[in-house]
């Protein structure tokens, strides 16, 4: 919908954080969900980030070819068709995505933190119910 641009040119500013996010354990659902890196916020289910890749895939095999992403549908129309120098009068609209391994540590390391934490928690939990239990009798 719009201007027409090469795939992968172009990615809307509402699919930011489905493009910078990971999976996470989520204490409040109890569920792996999405995690916005871009907002720090919870998304929903893993369908989002999982959507958020593919995205990101097609805009990173863009960059690759020695092209940029842009924000902004209007300025990748321009850049891909009239003037290649748009990137350097609108930096600020370029969108620089993570690399994949880049975003895959990010998420290894936050999978063994959220386990720790759930087991400390887990732990904690166990430890006030045995002292409770103790202290009734």
């Amino acid at each position: 919908v719009g201007l027409p641009v090469p795939v992968g040119s172009f990615i809307d500013p509402s699919n930011m954080d489905m493009v910078a996010s990971i999976l996470r354990y989520n204490n409040a659902t109890g569920e792996v969900d999405s995690y916005s890196l871009h907002s720090g916020k919870f998304l929903g289910s893993s369908e989002a980030c999982l959507e958020g890749r593919l995205l990101a895939e097609s805009s990173r095999a863009y960059a690759r070819s020695g092209n940029v992403v842009f924000d902004d549908r209007l300025l990748a129309f321009v850049y891909n068709f009239w003037d290649g120098n748009t990137v350097l009068r609108y930096s600020d609209h370029v969108v620089q995505l993570k690399p994949k391994a880049e975003i895959q540590k990010i998420q290894d390391s936050m999978s063994v933190t959220d386990a720790t934490v759930a087991m400390l928690l887990t732990r904690r939990s166990i430890t006030r119910k045995h002292e409770a239990d103790g202290s009734s009798h």
